[in-house]
């Protein structure tokens, strides 16, 4: 036997669905993957399997937290800063030698030559300058250490003593004579020179002091005329010194250094070592052993570390233990250069040590890994965790390791199977008890859609929850929302049962399943008493608060531990039940939109939305039949009306009122209502001609609807306005012109009879208005004239078995009746006549 295309397409959709719903709930999801959050609370008591040594993973943790405390913070060593210190340091000790001495010129010039001594002759004797001398003269240039003038030797203190200056060019100059010599090691230099007055200077020609030595007396007097050996003073040299002061200041600038104590101390050891170097001594400088003072003394700090918030304390120590000296250092500056040491490093010192934190945090991932895991023995048989405490890692480990929860894993036959039952016994409640629904399969592939999207939402809520959110982000009040707009409140109804199963298969979770339950059954109410846009905006806000306090109380019953307050868990689940719900709410009005025009389906809201007078379709009735439109409108009234008396959909009525005469846009002057002040084109037309063109807006009707996307379910109007009746008036006219001989057939109009009760309150409507103002155009109505009229209208249909295919009652058809007049007679209710008024 061959299956219909019905019975396929439901059958293809209902299998399709549990697919599909199988396949949201179990697909890619292990059987405990997820099962487990540490916080949640323990859905039954679980028991050991099996023995096992499970991990404490706080214990463990809290193990190998202790150990990486110890561990002390890692630093890593300023190679670059240690050096820049030393030769910040460095070019201190060079500028101090250098900056002491005045370039001041010596002032010592070369002794010329005389001019050779005019030869006098005398007959007694003849006298020449080339005579030989005759006398000795010694003496000494000595640099003068402690500036007196005198020249002393002491053994008590070898810096204080003069000495003797090497390489110093003399002359000794008499008239006309000049006698040179350049001086011994000790200073010492000895002439040859004629007994006569002479005077000592300092003689470049043979040589002259040191850079930074100038003369403090470079002449002498000394008379060799009496004697044979005489002896000069002494000519003295000294040190060309600047002011130390003076120095100080400069070396201060110049190497950013705020201690004139220390730079006094080192200003006088850098002139002791410049005398020293003249001296012969130079092997020993004074600079040189605070400098390697301050060196060693560095070069052991940093070798242990300085730390930052160390520095201040290691400067702090230098004042009482300041760098030691080597020993033979001068005693009377001893201790003065131990403090100048200690300000120069006071000065340029910072730490060498930065923390490292990768080093660090290495060590404390190595001293962590050495502790090993603390386990703790389960034996089988053994409580693990009562139902309603809360579960930590400990566990969640020992559940996992024990095989205590291979009792909760979802088998996914078993799955499939309650899936199947679940969309069968859908299925089999739909074929039975709704049938209007069941005999269109798309309405069947709709609902199983919407199970689909609920098993996705169910899937989702579980991600959220696995994610350390929560369960009540599952939007059940949206699949509320859509099942009672696109169908009625009683598949709401069902849907929220589905929405109970899939929610218990996909959660295991007692409390979740009643909050899916009661939140998808919450909108149901207020939806299907919307009427208007207005009071589908408040449902969605009630509903989002009823699911607030679903969401709170669930929370409250299931999910939280009697031994601790709950209004923590029950305040976040309030506000996360209310947030999903208003936000799903609102975000599904597309969706609904899209649905409604893929399944054709008439929900109140697209009603509402045909019923606009703004709509295009109404607006092309009003520009090219405006007569029409009027008439339409009128129509629209009536059935709205009698709609409301007898429980039938009255928007449904309306809607279809509206758009019942849309096709007479095509044609508009060939219906009455649009003849204004012109003749009536029927007057050229055969009768059969006249039947083709009233009976074609009808068609044209059924075109534009579908142009306009207006829900089949209002077109139905268009198609059963006039039923399957006769033109009667062209039928007539016919009849008379040719004796008769007309088949009847050929003067109905091009639909069916009305099957539902608002297309048969639509078919009586239109008659009714149109044969009222027909009436009414010569006559005053009255409320007898206007219910003559009705009764006149509604038997013609009776008769002519119009009514026949719809389920409208004797009963319903009185109050109909009793609606129209109503609506009629305050149409054209009587008006007062005001004086000298035009027409009155």
């Amino acid at each position: 036997m061959a299956v219909n295309r019905a019975t396929l397409v439901r059958g293809i959709s209902l299998v399709s669905t549990v697919v599909l719903c199988w396949g949201a709930l179990s697909f890619g999801r292990s059987a405990s993957a997820g099962a487990f959050n540490e916080g949640d609370l323990a859905r039954r008591a679980y028991y050991a399997a099996r023995d096992e040594n499970v991990e404490d993973p706080a214990a463990t943790q809290a193990a190998r937290d202790a150990a990486a405390a110890e561990v002390p913070i890692q630093y890593r060593r300023l190679g670059e800063t240690e050096q820049l210190i030393s030769n910040n340091i460095a070019q201190l000790f060079t500028s101090l030698e250098s900056a002491i001495l005045a370039a001041t010129p010596t002032g010592i010039a070369a002794i010329p030559e005389p001019e050779p001594p005019a030869v006098t002759t005398d007959e007694s004797t003849v006298t020449t300058a080339a005579e030989e001398p005759t006398a000795t003269l010694t003496g000494r240039v000595f640099f003068d250490v402690d500036d007196d003038g005198i020249f002393e030797e002491t053994e008590s203190d070898a810096y204080r003593n003069d000495f003797g200056v090497g390489g110093i060019g003399v002359a000794a100059i008499a008239d006309g004579v000049v006698v040179r010599a350049t001086t011994a090691s000790d200073g010492t230099y000895s002439l040859e020179v004629p007994p006569v007055t002479l005077t000592i200077v300092l003689d470049s020609t043979g040589g002259v002091p040191p850079s930074g030595v100038i003369p403090r007396d470079d002449t002498r007097e000394v008379d060799c005329r009496r004697t044979a050996e005489c002896q000069s003073e002494s000519l003295v040299l000294k040190a060309d010194f600047r002011i130390i002061d003076d120095v100080v200041a400069d070396v201060s600038q110049s190497n950013q250094m705020d201690d004139p104590e220390s730079l006094s101390t080192l200003v006088t050891l850098a002139r002791r070592d410049f005398v020293s170097g003249l001296a012969g001594a130079g092997e020993n400088l004074l600079l040189d052993q605070v400098e390697f003072s301050i060196e060693t003394w560095l070069g052991g700090e940093f070798n242990i570390g300085i730390r930052q918030e160390d520095l201040l304390a290691k400067k702090d120590s230098l004042s009482l233990n300041p760098p030691l000296i080597q020993p033979g250092f001068p005693a009377d500056l001893r201790d003065a250069a131990r403090t100048a040491a200690a300000g120069v490093i006071d000065n340029y010192l910072v730490h060498n040590l930065i923390p490292n934190d990768q080093a660090t945090e290495a060590a404390k991932e190595a001293a962590a890994a050495e502790v090993d895991p603390i386990m703790v023995p389960v034996r089988r048989g053994q409580l693990i965790v009562d139902q309603g405490m809360e579960l930590n890692a400990f566990h969640i480990e020992a559940i996992q390791a024990t095989g205590a929860a291979e009792g909760d894993a979802i088998p996914e036959l078993a799955l499939a199977a309650v899936l199947t039952v679940l969309v069968a016994v859908l299925g089999y409640y739909l074929a039975r008890f709704r049938a209007q629904f069941w005999e269109r399969p798309k309405m069947v592939t709709l609902f199983g859609i919407l199970l689909v999207m609920g098993a996705h939402a169910v899937r989702g809520a579980l991600a959220m929850e696995a994610r350390d959110f929560t369960v009540y982000a599952l939007p059940a009040v949206a699949f509320g929302y859509l099942a009672a707009v696109l169908f009625d409140n009683r598949m709401g109804t069902l849907m929220a049962l589905a929405m109970a199963v899939l929610t218990a298969a996909g959660t295991q979770q007692t409390g979740i399943t009643v909050y899916a339950l009661l939140a998808t059954l919450a909108p149901i109410g207020f939806v299907s008493s919307a009427s208007s846009r207005h009071a589908y905006r408040n449902s969605v806000v009630v509903s989002a608060v009823a699911a607030s306090l679903i969401a709170a109380s669930t929370a409250w019953l299931f999910y939280t531990d009697p031994d601790i307050s709950p209004w923590s868990e029950v305040l976040t689940a309030g506000v996360w039940g209310f947030g999903v719900s208003l936000a799903a709410a609102l975000l599904i009005q597309p969706v609904l939109a899209s649905l409604e025009v893929w399944f054709d389906i008439t929900t109140t809201l697209r009603l509402l939305d045909v019923t606009d007078r703004n709509h295009d379709a109404l607006q092309l009735l009003q520009e090219k039949a405006f007569g029409t439109f009027n008439h339409s409108l009128m129509v629209g009234t009536l059935a709205d009306g009698a709609a409301r008396q007898i429980g039938a959909n009255n928007l449904l009525a309306r809607a279809a009122a509206y758009y019942h005469d849309l096709g007479k846009t095509e044609n508009a002057l060939y219906f009455i209502e649009n003849q204004f002040g012109i003749s009536n084109p029927h007057d050229e037309l055969s009768p059969e001609e006249s039947a083709d063109v009233i009976r074609r807006h009808v068609i044209d009707g059924l075109e534009l609807a579908r142009r306009y996307r207006i829900p089949t379910e209002v077109a139905e109007g268009i198609l059963t306005h006039h039923g399957d009746g006769v033109m009667r008036y062209f039928y007539e006219k016919a009849r008379s012109s040719r004796g008769g001989d007309v088949d009847i057939d050929d003067f109905r109009h091009a639909g069916h009879k009305p099957k539902s009760k608002e297309m048969a309150i639509v078919m009586m409507a239109d008659s009714v208005e149109g044969a009222c103002r027909a009436a009414f155009r010569d006559e005053d109505p009255s409320a007898d004239v206007i219910a003559k009229v009705i009764n006149r209208v509604v038997d013609e249909k009776l008769v002519d078995g119009q009514l026949s295919e719809c389920d409208l009652t004797m009963g319903e058809l009185t109050k109909v009746k009793a609606a129209f007049l109503d609506a009629l007679v305050g149409h054209y209710h009587q008006r007062i006549a005001y004086p000298n008024f035009p027409g009155s």
